[in-house]
C-alpha cells in the first residue's frame, strides 16, 4: 500500500491551509476560490513565503512501515498567475525561480516540487529493505 498527502503551508497565515488544503477549496467551493482567500488574507504581508509539502508512505506487508517527506520552499505571488498544473500551483513561486508552478510545463514541476522529492527519498528507502 502507499499513501500520499500534499499540502500549501503559507508561513504568514500560520502554515495554514497545510493538512487542509483540498478542504480549503471545498469551503471555497473551488481552488480558485481558495486562493483568492488566500491573496486577500496576505495582500498586505510582507513575509508572503509558504512550502508545499508531501508526506508519502508505504507498506509492503509482513514489513515496516516507510514514511518520507518532500519539501520545496517558495513564495506565494501577487495574483494568479497561469493556467497549468492543478490546485494552488498558479500562486506558487518554487524558491530560485520567476515564475509560479501554474506556469511550468508538467515536466519542468513535476522533476522539482514536493512529490518529486518524497518519491526520490522512498525510493532510497526501498533500496534498503
Amino acid at each position: 500500500v502507499i499513501s500520499d498527502d500534499s499540502g500549501l503551508c503559507i508561513h504568514t497565515i500560520e502554515g495554514k491551509p497545510g493538512i487542509h488544503s483540498a478542504r480549503w477549496a471545498k469551503k471555497y467551493k473551488s481552488f480558485k476560490n481558495a486562493m483568492k482567500f488566500i491573496l486577500r488574507k496576505i495582500k498586505k504581508k510582507r513575509n508572503r513565503s509558504a512550502t508545499f509539502v508531501c508526506s508519502l508512505s508505504l507498506k509492503y506487508p509482513g514489513k515496516r512501515i516507510i514514511t518520507v517527506e518532500g519539501k520545496i520552499k517558495g513564495s506565494i505571488s501577487h495574483k494568479i498567475v497561469g493556467t497549468k498544473g492543478f490546485g494552488y500551483d498558479p500562486i506558487f513561486i518554487p524558491e530560485f525561480k520567476s515564475v509560479t508552478f501554474g506556469q511550468m510545463s508538467r515536466k519542468k514541476k513535476n522533476n522539482m516540487d514536493h512529490r518529486y522529492i518524497a518519491f526520490k527519498k522512498m525510493k532510497k528507502k526501498i533500496k534498503i529493505l
